[in-house]
């Protein structure tokens, strides 16, 4: 009997969406005070406003995670799987847009910013990657 050389390739989804819901409890923004991912408002990711929102991008992270584990183990809905790791992958670089857009212009500013990148954001994008590959 023939071993299934593909079996690692296809859990890869579900191991991009158990990243997605790492990411959460991970820290987005580091530095003297941690902002994890239930801190973050979606509006802020969107228009870089902190204001007041209905949810948090945890909320958005983790059913998006939910729904790619779902899609997972459907083989025909391999699309819409596809387009939530993308999503997820399209959040991460609009935060990461907005925090740099909210840095100093010139480039110590730029450093700074980057020091800022927690360990949220890699770990919610590659989990996107793998949801969108596998």
């Amino acid at each position: 009997m023939a071993k299934d050389s593909s079996l690692p390739i296809k859990i890869l989804p579900l191991v991009g969406a158990i990243a997605i819901v790492l990411s959460v409890i991970q820290p987005w923004i580091a530095g003297i005070g941690s902002v994890h991912a239930d801190e973050l408002p979606v509006n802020y990711v969107l228009t870089g406003d902190i204001g007041a929102s209905t949810f948090s991008l945890a909320v958005l992270l983790l059913v998006v995670a939910a729904a790619g584990a779902i899609l997972f183990s459907l083989d025909r809905w391999t699309i819409l799987r596809r387009i939530c790791g993308g999503a997820v992958m399209l959040l991460v670089v609009l935060f990461l847009a907005q925090l740099f857009s909210s840095g100093v212009g010139d480039d110590a500013g730029l450093r700074v910013t980057v020091d800022l990148i927690g360990v949220g954001p890699y770990f919610a994008f590659v989990g996107g990657a793998l949801l969108a590959a596998g």
